[in-house]
This record gives structure tokens, sequence and C-alpha cells, in this order.
């Protein structure tokens, strides 16, 4: 049956069975050997198999532990070694495949030690990676390890920003995450920022993440923008920036001062209210045309407790959705974050919260969403709700707390979500986008949904 059809043809349902067109955005470690699984067989079927399938197998390759990289590398390497000057093109079938490099799940092999696996050793790694980025032309993602505990260590030394700028991928790149800011306080020769050096050749950079230092990772006083003024950055194209730990340096006031004409979203960590912040005046420049902005947890430890910046609505009158990681011990914004005059003009609709370690806390912030006229759907990350059972275990706990807030926003349009994207149970969307208690033959079917305090006062108050 296989002989009936041209390579082509399995060639493209190959890239939908094991090549990239099997991938998906936050795969699990599970998901990824899966298909790595199904790679493996795909290629053993027959020489016709593997040599259509070759370069989409190729595009994309899974590398999730440290072996599986220094096998990746030896392979390109031999392929590009045995390449002849008598090709069409310069570079070996392997290379020129490559199109994605995400070693951001990079694990410990088996059977290696923790002293001698690469993922734990930064200058090995950072060597492999300048030795094989020349060899990848047409590269035009790259994933970094995160640095997170578990998550294998920051790459960005001045080896590693030299190299991608010389590669001949730098002309392609569109997407770069997890760059740790290793040299941030550092100028070259010509008074230039590494990084903002790297980024000035990116054309084509689509989607950014940078993570530093944060309070502790700061330059030294005599590096200023002053003293060294940077060339603002021309990166028409970049529509998502990500900057974790990233508190004041060289590079984001090169940002601030930069026209950023395509970015929509944003995901930091505001280091609001201390002396050297540079991430709010970021927001006062560019906050204007986001349609979506996330704030992350602070990568400090130990972790302060610092304010996000009040006037956020008005400094993205634009946002469309809205996303809040705070830890768990920390207190959430006040009231006075959703009750402003420019609340009453925002264009919010999407809003995540973290799951409340404290109801109570969360009372206020939840009773001032009000006065968000265009809010239609709240999330509440890390929270499940129970399914459909007795009064007593559906109004019991967090779970009945948020019923609560789900039935009182509900008669707003406001739907409430958790983790899954799961509404409340026993609530159902009637005409209009109200969400409103479901009833059979005019009894509540389930259970009554408790009034919240907020509710209450909003009653007696006529309001």
């Amino acid at each position: 049956m296989a002989g009936t059809f041209p390579s082509e043809v399995w060639a493209d349902v190959l890239f939908y069975a094991a090549g990239p067109g099997g991938e998906r955005e936050g795969m699990t470690d599970k998901e990824r050997a899966q298909l790595r699984d199904v790679r493996l067989a795909v290629i053993q079927v027959c020489r016709g198999w593997k040599r259509a399938s070759l370069k989409y197998l190729y595009s994309s390759p899974i590398l999730d532990t440290s072996s599986s990289l220094i096998e990746f590398n030896a392979a390109i390497r031999s392929a590009d070694a045995r390449w002849d000057n008598l090709r069409k093109s310069p570079h070996s079938l392997q290379s020129a495949s490559v199109r994605t490099l995400d070693i951001s799940h990079l694990r410990p092999s088996p059977g290696t030690s923790h002293f001698h696996d690469i993922q734990n050793q930064p200058w090995m790694l950072n060597s492999l990676l300048c030795n094989l980025l020349p060899l990848l032309p047409y590269l035009t993602k790259i994933v970094l390890p995160s640095g997170i505990p578990g998550g294998g260590s920051l790459i960005g030394g001045g080896n590693f920003l030299r190299s991608l700028k010389s590669a001949d991928c730098s002309e392609s790149l569109v997407v770069l995450e997890n760059l740790g800011m290793l040299m941030n306080g550092v100028v070259d020769g010509e008074g230039k920022d590494p990084v903002v050096s790297l980024l000035d050749g990116l054309p084509k950079l689509e989607v950014l993440g940078l993570i530093g230092g944060g309070l502790m990772d700061l330059p030294a006083p005599d590096v200023t923008f002053q003293a060294y003024p940077q060339p603002p950055l021309d990166l028409p194209n970049l529509h998502t920036l990500h900057l974790r730990g990233v508190q004041t340096g060289l590079l984001l006031q090169t940002l601030i001062n930069s026209l950023l004409p395509s970015l929509k979203h944003l995901s930091l960590s505001s280091y609001h209210s201390t002396p050297a912040d540079l991430t709010t005046p970021f927001l006062e420049t560019h906050g204007p045309s986001l349609t979506s902005l996330t704030y992350l947890p602070l990568p400090d430890f130990p972790r302060p407790i610092l304010p996000l910046p009040l006037e956020t609505l008005s400094l993205c009158p634009s946002l469309l959705s809205l996303t809040l990681h705070i830890p768990p011990n920390h207190p959430p914004p006040p009231p006075e974050f959703f009750h402003s005059d420019a609340s009453s003009s925002s264009s919010l609709e999407r809003l995540s919260l973290p799951r409340p370690a404290k109801s109570t806390l969360y009372e206020p912030l939840m009773a001032s969403l009000r006065h968000v006229p265009r809010l239609k759907e709240v999330t509440f990350q890390g929270f499940t709700y129970l399914p459909a059972g007795s009064p007593a275990l559906m109004g019991a706990g967090l779970n009945g707390t948020i019923r609560a807030w789900a039935a009182t926003l509900g008669r707003r349009g406001v739907a409430v979500r958790d983790s899954r994207g799961k509404g409340c149970p026993g609530l159902v969307e009637v005409k209009g986008g109200v969400w409103m208690v479901e009833q059979r033959k005019g009894v509540v079917k389930g259970t009554r949904v408790r009034r919240s305090s907020w509710e209450e006062e909003e009653s007696e108050g006529g309001g």
C-alpha cells in the first residue's frame, strides 16, 4: 500500500504523525517521550519512510535528557563533516532542517552522576551550544534552560552571546526565550551592553524572554545610561516580551527608549516602589499598546512583599487580559487596584487570580470587580471545582466561597472558572451572557449558593 503513494504524500502524513505537526504547546514529559517513541518507530519502518521523514524529525528534535542533546550535537557535527562543497547547499540536510532548539526540559541522563551531568555544568553546556549554533543556519526558535530549581543553569555568558550574534541563524531567529542576563552591568569595548548588542542583530525577533537576578543584580554605580548611552533597538516584529527578575540595567532602559510598535503581550516581575525600579517606567512607556499583561512572582529569596502598581489599568488602557501570580503568603492587591477612575473605562475582559490562601483577604478585591464594566471571565489558578454533590459538601470551605463569588459575579455576566476552564457547577448561562443558578420546577438544582458578604452589603445599600 505504501508504494502506491508518492513519497511527498507520505512526507505530509508523517509531518502530522511524528513531525512538528504532532507537537503542541505545554506538552508534558510523558507526552514528549511518547512522541519520541513514535518518531523512532517511524524511521525504522523502511528506508523510504526514513528518507521522507528525516527533515521533519530534525526540524524540532526532542531534547529532554543531557545524553540526547550530546547525541544530537554529535549527529549534526558528523553529518556536516561528511558534507562536501560540491552540493548545492553548504550545509548538510540535517543541519539545514533544524528549526527549533528547545533545551528547556533537560533532565539528567539515567546513570549519570550529578556532578558529571552537562545540565549541572553551565560551562560545558555553554561550550556545546557555542559550537552547535554555527551549524544551524535556519534556526528560528531557541528555548534555553529556565534557571529555576530543576530547570537547568542559565545561559547568557559572553561567549554564547557572541556566538549567537555571529551565527547565520541570527538573521532568521524569531523566538529567543530564557536568555540569562548574566552580563548585566557589563559593557564591551565599544561601551555597549552585550545583550543590547545581540538584540541589535536579531531583526526578525518576535518573542523574547529575559531572566535577571532580581534585587541583587544591580549594575556597578558607574555603569549608568548617562555614562554609557545605548542606541535604540529596532525590533519592529517583537510582539511578546517576558522579563523575569529584571529590575534595572542598561538593557531595560534601552527597551524603554526603543519603539516597540508590535508589542502586545508582556510578562514581568514588578519591582514597583524599589529605588532602582525600571519596570514601572517600562509600563508607563509601552503600556498603552498592551493587550495582555502577566505579573510574575519575584525570583528573589527570601521573596520580598512589594506592591503592584495601582495605576496598572490606567497605564494599560487597551488591556484585555490580566494575570496575577501572587505567592500564597502574600496579600492580594487592594480594592483600589480595580476601583479607580481608569477602571470605569477599562477594556479588561479576562482576569486570572491565584488560588486564595485566605478567602477573607480576597473579599474586598472581589467586591471591587464590579467597577470593571467589560469583565467577562475570572479564573482561579490551581483551583478545581468539586463536582455536584451534597449541599454541605459543595458549600463548605474554599469551594463554597468561590461558588458564592461565582453566583454574585454571574448576575453581572462574569463567569468564574477553575484552572481547567470549567465553570461553576449549578450555574448556567442565560440570555445576555448572565450566569444564574440552574432551577428545575422552581427549585434550585443541587444546593442553594450562599451569598457573599459584599453582595449582602450591596443589597442593604440598594446598590
